[in-house]
């Protein structure tokens, strides 16, 4: 059973996330249905986990990294350009637009004014405009219309309403349209993309930074399972299991109890003893492998002092 993904995990966490996986499937077999009840399928896929985490511990082990680090850059103080809680209040959009001749652009505006500190536009009463929309073809060669909404109503009592407003519904949503160079209309239209597609709301932090900058990591997993794989390359396993004489075998018309009688399902604690190897059971284990694999296996080195009393 794989854990449910995040609802506001961003799309490039949740693709590394579903690859992961199925690296997990193609190395360990996970995909395949190994117990049709949902706690049987949940243990084997944790075994599956626990091996997988085992190969990468022990490939680590076998050559393990420079203890040397690299060194960090200093953090660099920089502008976030993620869209903070407060949209349309966007910092960036707002610089955006405020590189434009806004005297030029409202001369035919009279009354009209751009407000920099919010970056929205006012009508002659004095009612904010929001930008909306970039136009997709240019006006004109090298411009492009963009267009300031103001929210649905609001502008029913307005005494300018006859000269700004074309339409003569009541709760008509005021609009008006510029014309821009189409470099900075697209850079609008990439913001407000951005901005109307963000993942979740971002809080700010509280937490101090420190001097060096966050650096990319350089560990390779999959090289470790893999080294943790050629370690058993030529190794051989050989393994003798001596059984002790088998008991008298049981009568065959007869039932042990009512339970055998009624083939009842059997018990984890009946289902051990069933398969569990009998007293008296020999078994031997010879590996013949190299050093690596067998110190990984849990065989001990030869003391200096036996080594010396060989030699």
């Amino acid at each position: 059973m794989r854990p449910p993904a995040l609802p506001a995990v961003p799309h490039f966490g949740r693709t590394a996330e579903e690859n992961r996986f199925a690296q997990e499937d193609r190395e360990l077999g996970l995909d395949r249905i190994i117990s049709y009840h949902l706690p049987g399928q949940e243990l084997a896929t944790v075994v599956g986990l626990s091996l997988w985490n085992l190969r990468l511990f022990r490939g680590f082990g076998l050559e393990p990294p420079p203890t040397k680090r690299p060194v960090q850059a200093l953090r660099r103080a920089q502008r976030d350009e993620r869209v903070p809680q407060g949209w349309p209040h966007d910092p960036v959009l707002r610089d955006a637009l405020a590189e434009l001749d806004w005297p030029s652009l409202l001369a035919s505006w009279p009354g009209w004014s751009w407000d920099p500190a919010t970056g929205k536009l006012r009508c002659e009463a004095g009612r904010p405009l929001t930008l909306t929309t970039i136009r997709r073809s240019e006006l004109a060669e090298g411009r492009t219309g963009i267009i300031f909404r103001r929210v649905s109503g609001g502008c029913e009592a307005c005494s300018a309403r006859q000269a700004c407003l074309r339409s003569t519904q009541e709760r008509a949503s005021k609009h008006a349209e510029l014309s821009i160079p189409t470099p900075i209309a697209e850079l609008l239209r990439h913001r407000l993309r951005l901005v109307r597609h963000r993942p979740g709301a971002i809080g700010a932090s509280d937490a101090a930074p420190g001097p060096c900058a966050v650096a990319d990591a350089l560990f390779l997993p999959a090289a470790a399972r893999q080294l943790f794989g050629a370690a058993f390359s030529g190794a051989t396993l050989r393994i003798e299991v001596a059984l002790p004489p088998p008991p008298a075998p049981k009568p065959r018309l007869v039932a042990v109890d009512v339970a055998d009688r009624q083939r009842r399902r059997k018990t984890w604690a009946q289902n051990v003893d069933r398969y569990a190897l009998p007293d008296g059971t020999q078994v031997s284990i010879e590996v013949a492998a190299s050093d690596a694999l067998r110190r990984m296996l849990g065989e001990r080195e030869p003391s200096k002092r036996a080594a010396a009393g060989a030699a």
